[in-house]
């Protein structure tokens, strides 16, 4: 696989996160479930102090300029352990940890710190260079602003550990190339997607060699010894006459239950006609009795009718208005008759 390395530019206010997660300054209970507690004392600072930050330069010292608030100050490096290194081998890992550092102090700028941690998934460095030149001129643009800079470093520290034995194949090479080069608010991000596949394909090849093992200790050993014996020709008719029976009580329950369902289709298709019949002979009594009543109206009172019902918010056909007027007369005199007592 190809060195995993990415490369983050860092401004001012957010050193301060990333020197709490690199150094776990973090407070009783705000440890990320990704880290695990029991493990942290094995990590180990490689390279500068927790202090090496504290003095970064505010002006510009051959202009005096002021550098801006926004400004990339620092770059972080993450440098993952290649899968084909076993993190218990201490002696392969103690050999990718002196060239991941001597590739961090021999890139541009000043390397103010590299920390190893061990207390997650996979054993990674962190390091932070500050950007500046020979004069303390900070530039993070001069040196790490173009996509050929980021390929040139990914090529010497590929080459620092082609001499461990981690060699690219072409398919990852490959990988890389069309990860290519990323600028954003998150910084070049190469390598990532190759080793993260990695690590998902090694996982599968785990669990199926695990999944061999299980089918085998289920598998049966072959039968050692003389064949079993067959139960008599007469007792094997008889099993075969029992299975049809059962084969043939199931066919009728399966045909049953079609002809319930077809039952059932056809009641629910009268019931739907039926109510359709009943609906078309609820709209003809109204259609009539709707033209009865426009009939007993007097034509010059259509007007006010219309209007007294749009009041009520009622429809505005005329023939809906006049069915509604008598209703609403027909109504009061029920309620009469019901006050005389008839």
């Amino acid at each position: 696989m190809p060195a995993a390395m990415n490369i983050q530019p860092r401004k001012l206010p957010s050193l301060g996160g990333m020197l709490r997660h690199d150094f776990r300054e973090y407070e009783p209970g705000e440890l990320p479930n990704h880290i695990d507690e029991d493990r942290t004392q094995d990590n180990a600072l490689l390279y500068g102090s927790r202090d090496a930050l504290d003095n970064l330069p505010t002006r510009q010292p051959d202009t005096g300029r002021k550098i801006r608030r926004d400004a990339n100050v620092a770059g972080s490096v993450v440098m993952t352990l290649p899968v084909e290194i076993d993190p218990q081998d201490r002696e392969r890992v103690e050999a990718w940890t002196e060239a991941s550092v001597e590739q961090l102090q021999q890139m541009p700028g000043k390397l103010a710190y590299a920390v190893l941690h061990r207390d997650e998934t996979r054993p990674h460095i962190h390091g932070v260079i500050v950007p500046v030149d020979e004069r303390g001129h900070l530039s993070w643009k001069r040196d790490y602003g173009r996509r050929e800079a980021f390929r040139g470093f990914q090529a010497a520290y590929s080459a620092r550990l082609a001499e461990l034995g981690v060699e690219p194949t072409p398919e990852a090479e490959k990988a890389v190339r069309r990860a290519g080069y990323t600028q954003s608010i998150h910084g070049w991000r190469v390598g990532r997607a190759v080793i993260d596949a990695q690590e998902r394909v090694r996982e599968a090849e785990e669990r199926v060699v695990e999944a061999e093992r299980r089918i085998q200790a289920l598998t049966p050993e072959p039968h050692k010894g003389p064949p079993p014996k067959m139960p008599p020709l007469h007792k094997r008719a008889q099993e075969i006459e029992r299975l049809q029976r059962e084969v043939d009580r199931y066919e009728r329950v399966i045909a049953a239950r079609d002809r319930d369902d077809a039952v059932r289709k056809r009641l629910r298709k009268d019931e739907e006609r039926r109510e359709q019949e009943r609906v078309d002979q609820v709209t003809r009594e109204r259609d009539h009795f709707a033209k009865l009543a426009l009939d007993r109206t007097p034509p010059e009172q259509h007007l006010q009718l219309a209007q007294e019902c749009e009041k009520k918010g009622l429809s505005s056909e005329p023939t809906d208005n006049i069915l509604s007027k008598e209703w609403y007369r027909q109504w009061q005199e029920r309620e009469q008759d019901r006050g005389l007592g008839l």
